[in-house]
């Protein structure tokens, strides 16, 4: 069951579905969602969404076997640090050891928290990604904004930043 799932996130997040260019953009609709999440993180101990109450938080859902995840962490990275006024965490999506992702980070080094989730597991209140990467934007209030399936760029997020109920 599990090499099931796996083969299915895997062919989700190789392009079916999505493409590179042009993410799904999912607005919450009328429903207001507010979004819990706490993780133990490789190297900065614990992050809770809780605490980045009054920030914009991009929660991003990645996988080291995933190739858009893996082109849009360059990308994704340099916003992290342009825009200190809002907080990212990585959540990597696999079966893997702190070991294993640790070794991948020494090659794809990002200067925001990351943390290992079960993909068998629910990830806090987030509903389960469809594909790679997920992308969850959530606003100062802690409510869910947008999610983004497929890489995003930082123009993308800034559009949605600036009109976050469209």
């Amino acid at each position: 069951m599990r090499l099931v799932m796996l083969l299915i996130v895997w062919a989700l997040s190789s392009g079916m579905g999505t493409t590179a260019a042009q993410p799904r953009e999912q607005a919450p609709g009328s429903s207001v969602r507010e979004v819990t999440l706490e993780v133990s993180t490789l190297d900065h101990g614990r992050w809770q969404l809780s605490q980045a109450r009054g920030h914009w938080v991009l929660v991003n859902i990645w996988a080291t076997w995933c190739g858009p995840c893996i082109t849009e962490m360059p990308e994704l990275d340099e916003y992290a640090r342009s825009h200190p006024e809002v907080r990212v965490i990585g959540l990597a999506w696999q079966d893997a050891s702190p070991a294993h992702i640790r070794r991948f980070l020494q090659r794809h080094r990002v200067s925001y928290p990351v943390a290992i989730i079960d993909p068998f597991a629910p990830i806090g209140r987030f509903k389960r990604p469809t594909a790679l990467p997920t992308t969850y934007l959530i606003d100062p209030q802690g409510v869910l904004a947008h999610t983004f399936s497929g890489p995003i760029t930082a123009a993308l997020l800034e559009r949605a930043m600036a009109d976050p109920r469209s």
